[in-house]
């Protein structure tokens, strides 16, 4: 997976306590909302995620919201649940392969040192 800035990625993506994730979703959001009053948007389609550390550290989970304004009919409002499913599963997958790597990479490091 490529991003345009993977520091900036590497930091985002670092897992946060569950409820700090909710809350950041949820205001993330809000401000969203003002926005799109702000600058008249009429059609919104957003998805956004926090990862969110578990009990297992090899494992986390994804703080997931979708916001979906404007049209209630627009076809486009279904297909981004459904794309955000697909997604959410495949970021876990991948934050969780990375994490891996590296503790590998540490565990290598470690060994190395006299």
């Amino acid at each position: 997976m490529r991003t345009p800035n993977p520091e900036l990625y590497e930091r985002l993506a670092k897992p946060r306590p569950r409820a700090e994730a909710e809350a950041a979703t949820a205001a993330f959001l809000e401000d969203v909302r003002r926005l799109r009053e702000q600058y008249g948007i009429a059609e919104l389609q957003l998805g956004v995620g926090v990862y969110a550390a578990t009990d297992d550290p090899g494992k986390v989970s994804m703080c997931m919201s979708i916001m979906a304004l404007g049209d209630p009919g627009d076809v486009a409002q279904r297909l981004l649940v459904e794309m955000f499913r697909q997604h959410r599963l495949l970021l876990v997958e991948y934050h969780e392969k990375r994490a891996a790597e590296l503790r590998a990479e540490l565990d290598r490091t470690a060994e190395e040192e006299p």
